[in-house]
């Protein structure tokens, strides 16, 4: 699974740009497939609407036999301090590509912000200007806090990433997604470049381990079922020659639209 949010602040980093899609998507999977048991992947943004998709279905009493993710981050209180040296690199970069006049425009108005954010914090004048002027969009969602509480799912996630992570990002093998799995998390390193995940010579490797982990989850579900009166052949249904068409249909959406 993989979709384009808006692409500005309040639309790309908006839960309820995830929220709107995993109801386009549900409805979508439930033309096809009524109940479940229902398997997701995600990659980049789409891991995070496959995510909703399967905590709605799940809190609905349906079955959810895997939610795997694909070499992405969850968003809050995962990024360390490089982050803002590189947000700030690139503003100024960016600053910098400007015609001289403009430069000057924007280093003064920047300069009138400070002082005025710093005459309000010293009570020497009134905020006047509107809520959503006064409030960091950016640092809302990457720096929540301690005090933030992210969804839950009831379930067990299968995070599949690459060996080598971002420098700005925090020391943890799960990659942020620890504390919404009720049931725990499963980490699978597995070769490659995030870019190329989904190519030659990583996406077979990718194929074989998926495989496995969905014929264990679906097992599972087909024994729990109550009852289901057809036996499916899964090692048939799971084969990794399978699943590479799958994969590589991801790909193609990943490269059109990149993370």
């Amino acid at each position: 699974m993989q979709a384009q949010y808006p692409e500005d602040i309040e639309g790309e980093h908006s839960q309820t740009a995830v929220e709107d899609l995993a109801t386009d998507y549900l409805k979508a999977t439930r033309s096809i497939q009524a109940t479940g048991p229902y398997q997701f992947i995600g990659m980049c943004r789409g891991a995070h609407i496959a995510f909703e998709m399967a905590r709605r279905l799940e809190a609905e009493g349906q079955r959810v036999a895997f939610l795997g993710i694909l070499d992405t981050w969850t968003m809050e209180n995962t990024y360390n301090r490089i982050w803002f040296l590189e947000y700030y690199f690139r503003r100024i970069k960016a600053l910098l590509r400007l015609a001289p006049r403009e430069q000057i425009d924007i280093v003064k108005r920047k300069a009138r912000d400070l002082v005025t954010k710093r005459n309000v914090r010293t009570g020497q004048a009134e905020d006047l200007s509107p809520p959503q002027q006064r409030r960091n969009r950016l640092h809302e969602v990457y720096f929540p806090g301690p005090d933030f509480v992210p969804k839950k799912y009831p379930g067990r996630i299968s995070v599949f990433r690459i060996r080598w992570q971002p420098i700005d990002r925090i020391r943890v093998s799960h990659l942020g997604w620890a504390n919404r799995a009720e049931r725990g998390i499963d980490v699978h390193i597995i070769p490659g470049r995030h870019v190329g995940l989904l190519r030659e010579p990583n996406v077979p490797i990718l194929a074989e381990q998926l495989s496995r982990h969905l014929l264990h989850d679906w097992s599972e579900a087909e024994r729990k079922a109550k009852g289901e009166c057809i036996k499916l052949d899964w090692d048939s249904i799971l084969h990794p020659a399978l699943i590479l068409p799958t994969l590589s249909l991801l790909t193609e959406a990943i490269s059109a639209f990149p993370c």
